[in-house]
């Protein structure tokens, strides 16, 4: 093994050969490099833009001229790895990914020259994938060094806790003693680091840097409505020369939010596009929009934390919250984002009563009762069972379903075994499930997220620099002063906008925005509806669920119990043009019924089928009463809940195109379930109608 000095000569050579004769490593970058090179094992905690990347991609050069072996690199994103794999080409090193967007030939491309390369990146999923660990035994790969990107992910206390980064703490307990592990990562405080050392394993050596980010200057808005947020992001990026035609993120809570601001923005001639994790074309659609924003054909790109470690864009001028973020060390590492080229940029946080909802649901979701646990255990240990079988047994999320095995499996309580059809789990009978452990665990772990809501709301009030209290959650070293940027140290709003221009259009855009409902084109158990069973593509009248008319519904449904007669008319008004526009003819009307509501939606359709000069039928009846919709959380539950207590009067819809009328859609199945049984008994064709939608199933902006 190279001496500490030969090991940082070579490091400085290769750093200015590839960067420059100018070039030199920042304080740190150097230290570690020696570290990993000789076999130690590090956990780096620097800020972003320090150059974690730079630090592994020169020690796998050198252990790769030492013939000491693949660099395994642990990263969570695609988007991170892409960033990876460009910064690894300026140092000409071979480098590729596996990841769940390779087709089978691409992976299969890369396996067979693992050998040949320098550096392997995977998310830490594929460290459970057979194919994966197959290939590294067949193909005898000698791993040199272990890197782990975002190594926070490890800790139950990160805030971006991922189960399959536990797959990491197995492999390193069975690496050789000598193999070097590196761990980095910009935001971790005392308590996580102390989580992750005891994970990475004995005699750990820590190099943290100093986190400030000066050249960020953060601005915190007093508390606004949506509506005023979205009119004053449109005053302040049409009129403000630090941030009109600057690249910027502007980030959201949900996917609908994201669609809904960029489309906004859209109208005033703003260059933004939404970016979230979506499926099929949609997925194709938002990573275009990502490539057009990275290349500079969109200016402004509203994500959700889709976009978020380690990603790498050194021109990025401003990040905006549209809502609170869900704790300051998320809130420091999005907005870490910005000045990565170290000129002047902004962080604007915008907040409002509306977000807590938003953030009460994420920690209400964090977690999974641990009777429920125990209760698929004991499902699966009576001869295994598939995915699908277990949604219809349990009331539960399938994403939800998904995390939970993956949980269970990652700590050996569970095994999956892919046989002939869908893959099916089964109970390890020599792991026993403690459920009062996980209790405690859990009790643990919301007592902290709530702690972590309860310091943003300390942030927003803070009267000090915001970026010295971030420092300060961060047990950052350079804690102790101010920044000098913040709206705090100069004592006044860095961006002093009103929105008053855009606040009416923006108030009246977020109450009505009417959109489109999706047909479903699957049942629960993932198997096609028939073409001919599927409804029409139809509409909502407000997309909107926290919005002020959304209110205003549930309030006219649930206290009242009718609706204004303006309101009826501006629907009937809404109706007819949309069937107009697109050449429809409705013979009938009919609607989704309820026992706990008998008048609700009858009442209100019928007097909308007057409005129309349409013939209203009362062609489906409720035979029981079920469950609540909203209170079953996958779709097999949900689709057998709306089929086993309904009954369609057939002579009323043969032969007829049938508008189906509900208050409320929310997962669409009773839409999807009512539609099938009305074309089944004959009807023409079926166009669903809501007057409220909490957003899930409706797309698109009329």
């Amino acid at each position: 093994m190279a001496s500490v000095a030969e090991i940082r000569k070579r490091a400085t050579e290769i750093l200015k050969e590839f960067y420059g004769s100018n070039a030199k490593f920042r304080p740190g970058q150097l230290e570690a490099i020696v570290n990993t090179v000789q076999g130690k094992r590090s956990l780096v905690v620097q800020k972003t833009g320090w150059g974690k990347s730079i630090v592994y991609f020169i020690a796998c050069k050198i252990l790769r001229q030492e013939n000491r072996g693949l660099t395994l690199i642990i990263s969570p994103l695609l988007a991170l790895m892409n960033n990876q794999i460009e910064a690894a080409k300026r140092l000409d090193l071979r480098v590729a990914t596996i990841n769940s967007n390779m087709k089978q030939a691409e992976a299969k491309q890369v396996y067979q020259r693992l050998n040949q390369l320098d550096a392997l990146i995977v998310a830490p999923e594929r460290l459970g994938n057979e194919l994966f660990n197959q290939q590294l035994v067949e193909m005898q790969v000698k791993i040199g060094a272990l890197v782990v990107d975002e190594v926070h992910c490890i800790s139950d206390w990160g805030h971006d806790f991922r189960p399959d980064y536990q797959r990491i703490v197995k492999l390193i307990s069975v690496l050789p003693k000598g193999l070097p592990i590196l761990g980095t990562t910009a935001t971790a405080n005392q308590r996580v680091i102390d989580d992750v050392c005891s994970q990475l394993g004995e005699n750990i050596l820590i190099a943290r840097g100093d986190l400030m980010r000066n050249e960020i200057s953060i601005q915190v808005n007093p508390p606004q409505t949506d509506g005023e947020k979205l009119a004053w992001i449109t005053d302040a990026c049409l009129h403000d020369a630090r941030l009109a035609n600057q690249k910027g993120l502007i980030y959201c809570l949900t996917v609908n939010d994201c669609k809904r601001v960029s489309h906004f923005l859209q109208q005033y001639g703003i260059s933004a596009a939404p970016y979230y994790s979506g499926n099929g074309a949609e997925k194709e659609k938002v990573e275009q929009n990502l490539a057009a924003f990275e290349n500079g054909l969109v200016k402004i790109l509203v994500c959700t934390v889709k976009l978020g470690m380690g990603y790498d864009t050194s021109d990025i001028r401003f990040v905006m919250h549209y809502q609170l973020p869900k704790n300051i060390i998320a809130y420091y590492q999005q907005i870490g984002r910005a000045g990565r080229d170290g000129r002047p940029a902004y962080a604007i946080l915008l907040h409002g009563r509306q977000d807590e909802e938003i953030l009460t649901s994420f920690i209400r979701k964090a977690t999974v009762s641990p009777k429920l646990m125990a209760k698929l255990i004991q499902l699966i240990s009576e001869g295994g069972m598939s995915k699908s079988e277990l949604l219809a047994a349990v009331n539960i999320k399938a994403s939800k379903l998904d995390e939970v095995i993956k949980f269970l499996m990652v700590h050996d309580y569970v095994y999956e075994k892919k046989e002939a059809g869908p893959a099916r789990y089964y109970a390890n009978f020599s792991a026993t499930f403690d459920i009062k452990a996980e209790q405690v665990r859990q009790e643990k772990l919301l007592a902290v997220r709530q702690g972590e809501v309860d310091q943003m709301h300390e942030f927003i009030s803070l009267k000090s620099c915001y970026m010295q209290f971030i420092a300060n959650c961060l047990d950052a070293p350079d804690r102790m002063k101010a920044c000098g940027n913040c709206a705090n140290c100069h004592h006044g709003l860095l961006f002093n906008y009103t929105g008053d221009d855009y606040r009416k259009a923006a108030t009246r855009y977020l109450s009505i925005s009417p959109a489109l409902i999706k047909p479903r084109a699957k049942w629960g158990n993932n198997k096609s509806i028939p073409k001919n069973l599927q409804a029409q593509v139809g509409w909502v009248f407000c997309n909107q669920y926290r919005s002020l008319l959304g209110a205003k519904i549930q309030g006219w449904k649930y206290r009242e119990g009718y609706l204004p007669a303006k309101f009826i008319t501006a629907n009937a008004n809404f109706l007819r043009q949309q069937l107009l526009i697109n050449n429809i003819e409705i013979d009938a009307v009919t609607s989704v019924p309820s026992l706990r509501h008998p008048n609700f939606v009858p009442g209100f359709a019928y007097k909308l089928a007057n409005e129309l000069e349409l013939e209203y039928v009362d062609a489906v009846k409720k035979t029981k009463m079920g469950s609540e919709q909203k209170d079953l959380l996958n779709n097999a539950l949900q689709q057998k809940n709306v089929a086993d207590t309904v009954v369609i009067d057939a002579s009323k819809v043969f032969n007829k195109t049938i508008l189906l009328i509900d208050d409320i859609i929310n997962s669409g199945w009773s839409f999807t379930v009512i539609s099938a049984l009305l074309l089944e008994a004959g009807a023409k064709a079926v166009y669903p109608f809501a007057l409220l939608s909490t957003g899930t199933r409706t797309e698109g902006y009329l």
